[in-house]
């Protein structure tokens, strides 16, 4: 599999802390955001988080990347934010998966899965939802769920699921954050679900050693690399520390020229590496 073949072959993806990592310091919504927003650029789609969303730092993201493609997107309006729960006037407030996966061609980022697709939450979302899951390409829809372990996530969630990033990263005691850790190396593995699942289920009787050669053996993308410029916009991009609400918000709405583009392949294969201003 070329290297990021995989982000084309699939339709929904976790992204989990390691068992051996502090959950809430692996860097799942660093990878998870980076990782989406590649794709998104990729495929031509545009996005949707249930998280509030720094468009400014979104868009110089994009641009250090050369994600034009996503710039684009962003531009037309088609980067979004939505929350999960709805207010239902008979039942009040619930989990509704369907009000927010509700679009075609666009990238579907869920923080805190493991609250809102649990096995309690699972029972409240729609039949129509649930068999819509297996039929996402279809759709043109990729969906990407972040939790802190994988099993906190109900069962058919993770059946339906092509691949799970692991992120592993390393922390060290920081002086800005009082004391607190911050990633100072990033890092993840990528495996298909069947494999994780059989590593999962067998690593804790396992040596260290024969630990680590069987992730090593049944991870097919390994990434590893110091924190960079683009890791410190992207924290930009999203609240490390936020709590994920009920009304998120995009907000820092970059400006646009009405006569500026971006020149893309629409098929995604070449973009221009500069903005071209139409005159």
């Amino acid at each position: 599999m070329a290297k990021d073949d995989w982000l084309l072959t699939g339709e929904i993806y976790a992204v989990v802390s390691s068992p051996a990592s502090n959950p809430r310091g692996s860097g799942k919504s660093l990878v998870a955001i980076q990782l989406a927003l590649a794709q998104a650029n990729l495929l031509n789609y545009g996005l949707c988080f249930n998280f509030d969303i720094n468009a400014d730092a979104l868009y110089k993201f994009c641009l250090y990347k050369g994600y034009y493609n996503v710039i684009r997107q962003l531009r037309n309006g088609n980067v979004r934010v939505r929350s999960v729960v709805v207010n239902d006037p008979k039942k009040g407030e619930r989990t509704d998966l369907s009000a927010f996966v509700c679009e075609g061609e666009t990238v579907y980022v869920l923080d805190e899965a493991g609250v809102f697709a649990d096995s309690h939450k699972w029972q409240q979302i729609g039949d129509k939802f649930k068999a819509d899951l297996a039929l996402l390409r279809k759709f043109k829809i990729r969906f990407w769920w972040i939790a802190q372990y994988y099993e906190q996530v109900v069962t058919k969630l993770r059946e339906q699921t092509n691949y799970i990033i692991e992120c592993c990263s390393l922390l060290k005691a920081s002086r800005e954050l009082g004391g607190a850790a911050k990633i100072f190396r990033k890092q993840f593995n990528v495996f298909q679900r069947l494999d994780y699942e059989r590593l999962y289920s067998k690593r804790q009787s396992w040596s260290f050693i024969r630990r680590f050669l069987e992730q090593m053996k049944s991870a097919f993308v390994r990434r590893g690399e110091f924190f960079s410029d683009a890791d410190i916009l992207t924290f930009e991009i999203y609240q490390s520390f936020g709590k994920i609400g009920d009304d998120p918000k995009i907000f820092n709405l970059p400006f646009f020229p009405e006569k500026t583009f971006w020149k893309v392949d629409y098929a995604g294969d070449e973009i221009d590496s500069q903005p071209v201003l139409e005159l």
